[in-house]
């Protein structure tokens, strides 16, 4: 009798690893942190990022950083605990109008829900509703919630195109470019 409880005991443990270890290494979304401002780096994510963007949000950000632009600002921020958030900051100068243009247009024939003309920007609010807005600022946890973010800021006088795509949890981790981008928003709208 008690070798057979010492093995339905060691069966049990045996299965309870098995199960834990395929918990840790299923990995997605992946514990941890990550960061790059190296724009050599664009675009390497994790399997969660890379299915988030494909499935959940419009391809505003470009696949990669085009032949015909400079980055000249890079930020990607992931982070995974308890809840998954991630952040994206691109900012590209194109080297002509006509390269300015094509861009452009791909971001229009993508349907933008909302636009905004801030003085000479023009803003492409792809996700970026004004409850998610509201959410985002009140102080006020609500567990699980994800607030979508995606934004195109476009400057026909520089020639320049801010990407900002963002899966943020409420009460979670702030980042301050859309932090500003959200209180510009707002100063408008009131």
């Amino acid at each position: 009798m008690a070798k057979k409880r010492a093995l339905i005991i060691s069966v049990a443990a045996a299965i309870a690893l098995v199960v834990a270890v395929l918990v840790l290494t299923r990995n997605d979304p992946p514990f941890g942190e990550a960061s790059s401002d190296d724009a050599g780096e664009y675009m390497q994510v994790n399997l969660f990022v890379e299915k988030t963007l494909a499935e959940e949000f419009a391809p505003v950000l470009p696949q990669q950083i085009p032949a015909n632009a400079t980055a000249e600002r890079y930020t990607y921020r992931y982070s995974s605990g308890i809840d998954t958030a991630f952040f994206f900051d691109l900012v590209l100068r194109f080297d002509g109008d006509d390269a300015f243009s094509q861009e452009y247009d791909r971001l229009k024939s993508l349907g933008a829900a909302e636009t905004l003309q801030i003085d000479e920007v023009e803003y492409l609010l792809f996700a970026c509703d004004s409850k998610s807005v509201s959410s985002y600022f009140d102080d006020e946890i609500y567990d699980g919630l994800i607030l979508p973010f995606n934004i195109a800021a476009v400057d026909p006088e520089n020639r320049t195109i801010e990407y900002l795509t963002a899966r943020v949890q409420d009460g979670g981790a702030r980042y301050d470019r859309l932090t500003e981008l959200l209180m510009l928003f707002e100063s408008v709208d009131n």
